[in-house]
């Protein structure tokens, strides 16, 4: 990880000397926050960088001019994406991943990037000038990115690297985590028991003191991610209700809500499912969802 310090610090430099300072996002963070005795305890492939969306065509020129280019066949891939294509120098420890906005657009709703911005701080290290999210706000897009982006909540898989990147963001952090506030945006959202699972993994696997009680939703989180390590046939009965899951119910109903909406479209859901059971799949009948 020293060299991908310096890989870093190199981009930095090139962004502040066009005016910009870069948001640093998950990875990145650690690289300038870690003690010395930390460095090389996490596996990194990419560097995440937001800059603000006015300034990405200057951004982009800045860091090409440092011998990065991406892929052009991939370019048309990230069009609408939260970040530009990956961008690789031979020789460089790790591809450089532009932001334009924060989230991806499935987890956007619950930390807009706006929001982000104005929940950073400056930073300075040996005359560079960077920007890091606060610390609750950091807690938020790492929960919000590992268990609602990568679906690890809903597919009840233990994310092994963010509950370690979750106890060192605890014990890193210059000030402490709001976790009654980090509570109430998340179960704002419908979101509390995400919170509660995550921190009940962290808690038994990494020791993570306690900051709110699990709670029902979770210790059944839990019991769900040990239940699918334990049971060989956990991942099919979790590929069916998995289609119930919020995100899959508004991907599919092309959506968002909760509430009555959500358990309507379940429901709705739920009867094309026994129809096509009883009728087959050819049937004209099971072709409306």
């Amino acid at each position: 990880e020293l060299a991908l310090q310096v890989q870093l610090r190199e981009l930095v430099r090139a962004l502040n000397a066009v005016a910009i300072e870069p948001l640093l996002l998950k990875g990145a963070v650690h690289l300038f926050a870690a003690p010395p005795r930390d460095l090389g305890r996490r596996m990194m492939s990419d560097l995440d960088i937001l800059v603000p969306r006015s300034r990405i065509p200057d951004a982009l020129q800045a860091i090409r001019e440092l011998g990065y280019r991406s892929d052009p066949s991939e370019e048309p891939n990230y069009t609408h994406h939260h970040h530009l294509a990956p961008l690789f120098r031979p020789g460089a420890q790790a591809a450089v991943e532009l932001h334009r906005e924060l989230m991806f657009r499935t987890a956007s709703r619950y930390l807009p990037t706006d929001l982000g911005w104005a929940h950073s701080r400056l930073q300075e290290c040996d005359g560079l000038r960077f920007r890091t999210l606060q610390p609750t706000f950091a807690v938020l897009h790492h929960i919000l990115h590992s268990e609602i982006v990568d679906r690890y909540h809903a597919a009840a898989a233990i994310n092994l690297r963010g509950l370690h990147d979750l106890h060192a963001l605890c014990r890193t952090a210059p000030a402490p985590v709001d976790w009654r506030a980090l509570e109430r945006i998340l179960a704002g959202h419908g979101l509390g028991g995400v919170l509660r699972g995550h921190l009940r993994l962290a808690q038994d696997l990494f020791q993570l003191p306690a900051p709110l009680s699990p709670g029902l939703q979770g210790r059944l989180h839990h019991a769900r991610c040990l239940a699918r390590l334990r049971w060989a046939g956990y991942d099919r009965l979790q590929r069916r209700l998995f289609r119930f899951a919020r995100p899959s119910i508004e991907k599919r109903y092309r959506g968002s809500g909760g509430g009555w909406w959500l358990w309507g479209r379940r429901a709705r859901l739920l009867a094309h499912l026994l129809r096509r059971r009883m009728l087959g799949p050819n049937d004209p009948a099971t072709v409306v969802r």
